[in-house]
């Protein structure tokens, strides 16, 4: 979906802008929505589509992101429906590819085809590649399943339609 990424942590901030249910009940015309805040301890947050907590928030200051000892290299490699790790990542995205960009490892897609990518198989943040400005978004009714080049699109910093398959079992 164009600008999701960008959406919902203004959905997130105006949420946690409202005030909390106690302030709320508590009636009687003065404002103890302060108070109220200071009692709440976590906000959960539900993400559709592939961003992830960590995707765009994991590098904020005292959160358990990225830099956490959760997101290791264990926790963090992508691996073959056999458990074997990728070598680097394939990308299908026309601004992720190889070319456009410098190719720094070689892998094998799950036919057996060998492949270039700039992306060993690490995290990575998608926003030094396609930054929300950049004019990457397909215009209302256009197909763009791998996604449209730089330059040659709408503003909004979009990436390919994703594709999702589930193993079969």
């Amino acid at each position: 979906m164009k600008g999701l990424h960008t959406c919902l942590p203004l959905l997130v901030l105006a949420v946690a802008a409202l005030p909390a249910p106690a302030a709320a009940a508590s009636g009687g015309g003065h404002d103890d929505g302060g108070k109220a805040l200071k009692k709440i301890r976590h906000f959960v947050v539900i993400y559709q589509e592939n961003h992830s907590f960590d995707n765009l928030y994991g590098g904020w200051e005292r959160v358990d992101g990225v830099a956490d000892a959760v997101a290791d290299a264990a926790h963090s490699t992508q691996v073959d429906q056999a458990g074997a790790p990728y070598t680097c990542l394939l990308q299908n995205d026309v601004n992720l590819t190889s070319p456009p960009l410098a190719p720094r490892c070689t892998g094998t897609d799950a036919n057996g085809v060998a492949f270039t990518s700039h992306f060993p198989n690490a995290p990575f943040r998608i926003d030094d590649y396609i930054a929300p400005s950049d004019t990457t978004c397909p215009a209302p009714g256009m197909s763009a399943p791998n996604g449209v080049a730089k330059g040659s699109g709408l503003p909004g910093g979009c990436t390919r339609d994703p594709f999702h398959h589930l193993p079969s079992v």
